[in-house]
């Protein structure tokens, strides 16, 4: 059985999280959906990748993780597929992958889904479902679109140290 994890700042009050999960078991009625979080901060492409990368590795080899943040596709963004340490990545190239990624990806492909609808949709249930659904039911990444060799880069997390002092950044307080 196919695991597919979701990663989103939707939070837990509206019906996004309801409709990506139903979308997906439509397509793949037996896979099994698992949620890493729903309540990363809204964009915040750092918190998500803190909280997936403390998470994925703990999932089977072969598990597809749809990173659902700050998913907007425009000239400079693309949505990608791809493959890295044995696991399965779905995700807007905003940046994300830079922060949780130690070694470049295996495969890296574009995504070339189409929408089925003109209508108001969203990126995480209309292109990465249709993915993660491709891939869970064993589909190669190759065509879901063309590959490629790099990512966005988001930019590295670094402290800085001074004479006296260290500086730094929070990206994510556990609860």
């Amino acid at each position: 059985m196919a695991i597919v994890t979701l990663t989103t700042d939707f939070g837990y009050k509206d019906y996004y999280k309801a409709a990506v999960r139903g979308s997906l078991l439509s397509m793949v009625p037996d896979v099994q959906v698992e949620d890493i979080s729903h309540g990363i901060k809204k964009y915040n492409i750092l918190e998500a990748a803190f909280v997936i990368k403390n998470a994925y590795r703990f999932f089977p080899k072969g598990s597809v993780h749809i990173i659902g943040v700050m998913t907007h596709a425009s000239s400079d963004v693309d949505h990608v597929a791809l493959e890295y340490d044995g696991h399965y990545f779905i995700s807007a190239d905003n940046g994300v992958f830079s922060y949780l990624f130690d070694f470049a990806p295996s495969k890296i492909i574009t995504l070339k889904i189409q929408k089925d609808t003109d209508k108001e949709s969203f990126a995480t249930k209309d292109v990465f479902v249709k993915a993660a659904a491709h891939i869970a039911r064993g589909g190669t990444l190759e065509v879901l679109g063309d590959k490629r060799n790099e990512l966005h880069s988001g930019g590295k997390i670094q402290a800085i140290v001074e004479e006296n002092a260290i500086k730094g950044e929070v990206i994510y307080v556990d609860e």
